[in-house]
């Protein structure tokens, strides 16, 4: 019999697959290791920048995404990790297990030191010529990247012992690490400042965080794993599998950024670098609350691929119910930003920039929700041993999507730049909920289900944006939407089950 997603099952559920309560609690912890860097950084980065200058917080802005970007040396061996490992925590598989680890944590030690290679031997070009860096400047810049490098290799193989944890469904030791890591990534150069202002030697401290996250990671995976030691032993005829799957993710991983950047840069050469700020500012809000979707859709990863080593009824249901409860999350913040995207903005960043991203933001939010919807069904195929199919539908739209971004910022310049993202989120998520109706014929109800919510919320978002400029008619419609939104959740949408998970027993 399968066991309602979100109700406490994990006495029956396999231990791959968690249960209902364990899944709920995992997504609150992530949640927790997303947000709270964020909330730090608020807070710090305008020390930072007035400590600084605007010139060095620029230099550390450009090493830190220069130091992500090299994330692609993850290879997707990160992912691949959890997936095979957690088809087999089930089973029981110990020396199975052992020779993934191994191997993948191997065969990522080679990727991250050919990549702090790579990075060593472009931090000269990058300092001195690349990048626009005041003269008395690159020589610390250049000794910036060098520093990266060095602790390239922890960055990457961390990955390994995340991924692991992840199969065995520990996202509370994950974030137990992450939260005090991701707090000390931003607060750390602040508390360097009373002693330094040098860039090397906050680089330097951020690696030193770095490798002591390294040293917790490692100690937790080998107490977490049986029969998991200190000696490696990469198992030959583990590569491939790893490499094939890792080898789809980093696809996505080296395309993606093309989607993000690439409205940017278009934006700065055919309109203004005003117009680049219009739209990058509403994008950098809206945007952060795919921490949702992806706190969820990580948790779910490994209970799929551990269900669909089996008979997939347990993941099937697990799609269901996430669509069940990922919408009613997303879609009341996502309406508050579409109803008073004017106040937001006005308040924030004062009337001006409201006049020309109000509507942007209305129309990135709407992309938001629809592309949050399509994550389940992507980490399905992905679960599905089918990472090739979310990377080859990603180069199919790449030249797509820059045709239409041209077309668009053209005649409606940046909030054309905005439609044409929300079409490209609507077009992925069509793709990805076809190509797994057809995987997989038991996905039909959550596919219809989700249609069918996906169409009312934008009907909902588009009757918002037309709204008068009224702030009480927004709250009392707000409202109004709100408690329809949460009637339907409630007794059309959650099972009994679910209800009681929700409700405490002590009230009747």
């Amino acid at each position: 019999m399968m066991t309602p997603a979100f109700v406490d099952s994990d006495d029956v559920a396999p231990f791959g697959a968690a249960g209902g309560r364990k899944i709920a609690r995992n997504t609150i912890w992530n949640i927790a290791g997303q947000a709270s860097p964020i909330l730090v950084a608020i807070i710090v980065l305008p020390i930072l920048i007035r400590s600084l200058g605007t010139a060095k917080y620029g230099v550390l802005a450009i090493a830190w995404a220069v130091i992500g970007y090299f994330g692609i040396f993850d290879m997707g061996l990160g992912s691949a990790l959890t997936k095979m490992i957690a088809e087999r925590v089930g089973e029981n598989a110990r020396e199975e297990i052992r020779q993934l680890f191994w191997t993948g944590f191997t065969l990522l030690m080679i990727s991250s030191v050919i990549g702090s290679i790579v990075l060593v031997a472009i931090s000269r070009p990058l300092a001195y010529s690349w990048l626009n860096v005041p003269t008395q400047m690159r020589v610390e810049t250049f000794q910036v990247f060098r520093v990266f490098a060095l602790g390239l290799p922890f960055v990457v193989t961390a990955d390994a012992f995340r991924g692991v944890l992840a199969a065995y469904n520990r996202f509370d030791l994950i974030n137990k690490v992450r939260i005090p890591l991701g707090i000390l990534f931003y607060a750390g150069p602040v508390a360097i400042l009373p002693f330094s202002r040098s860039l090397v030697a906050i680089i330097a401290l951020l690696v030193v965080i770095r490798m002591a996250g390294w040293v917790i990671f490692l100690v937790m995976c080998l107490e977490i794993v049986p029969g998991l030691d200190y000696m490696p032993r990469p198992h030959l005829a583990s590569v491939r599998p790893l490499v094939t799957f890792g080898g789809w993710i980093t696809t996505c991983n080296v395309v993606e950024p093309l989607f993000i950047y690439s409205d940017r840069f278009l934006l700065g050469a055919m309109a203004s670098m005003s117009a680049v700020a219009y739209y990058a500012t509403p994008f950098d809000i809206v945007t952060k609350l795919w921490i949702i979707p992806d706190a969820l859709v990580d948790v779910l990863f490994p209970a799929f691929a551990a269900s669909l080593r089996s008979d997939g009824g347990r993941a099937t249901f697990l799609l269901e119910r996430s669509v069940t409860v990922l919408f009613p999350m997303l879609f009341v913040p996502i309406l508050g930003v579409v109803a008073f995207a004017p106040e937001i903005l006005t308040l924030w960043l004062g009337s001006g920039f409201a006049v020309h991203s109000a509507r942007v933001l209305q129309w990135l939010a709407l992309g938001v929700l629809i592309n949050s919807m399509a994550r389940a069904p992507y980490s399905l195929l992905q679960a599905a041993h089918r990472p090739d199919l979310p990377a080859k539908l990603l180069l199919v739209e790449t030249p797509i999507y820059l045709g239409l971004l041209y077309v668009l910022i053209h005649s409606h310049g940046v909030e054309g730049a905005a439609v044409a993202w929300t079409i490209r989120m609507a077009i992925n998520a069509s793709a990805l909920h076809t190509m797994t109706w057809y995987l997989r014929s038991d996905t039909h109800s959550a596919i219809r289900k989700t249609a069918a919510m996906l169409f009312g919320g934008a009907l909902v978002l588009g009757c918002t944006a037309l709204l008068p400029e009224m702030l009480s008619l927004k709250i009392l419609y707000c409202g109004l939407m709100i408690a329809v939104v949460g009637l339907f959740t409630w007794f059309r949408l959650l099972s009994p089950e679910e209800k009681a998970f929700m409700v405490p027993s002590y009230l009747p």
